[in-house]
């Protein structure tokens, strides 16, 4: 898999918004632990020049994927917190 893929073809994580220069991934792209690593692991390898930011829950982050993903380009984790209560 190459980064243009994951960029700009048909790899770029559901739900993505491409801009200019910001991915913005879906909600919960962090609790899919092997795809984010892959991701990082892709755009580091390749050199891509981007910055990009995405939505995580509290729990399905770890200290080891916020700092790969900041090595990637990743400028912004906006984390949501689940109360528990469903309002349905």
């Amino acid at each position: 898999m190459s980064a243009s893929r994951i960029v700009g073809g048909d790899q770029t994580p559901p739900g993505a918004v491409r801009g200019k220069r910001d991915i913005i991934s879906r909600r919960h792209f962090t609790a899919h632990r092997k795809r984010v690593f892959e991701f990082c692991d892709i755009l580091i390898k390749e050199k891509v020049d981007i910055t990009w930011m995405c939505l995580a829950d509290a729990n399905s982050i770890t200290e080891e994927m916020a700092i790969r993903m900041k090595e990637a380009g990743c400028w912004h984790i906006g984390i949501g917190v689940e109360s528990g209560i469903r309002d349905h």
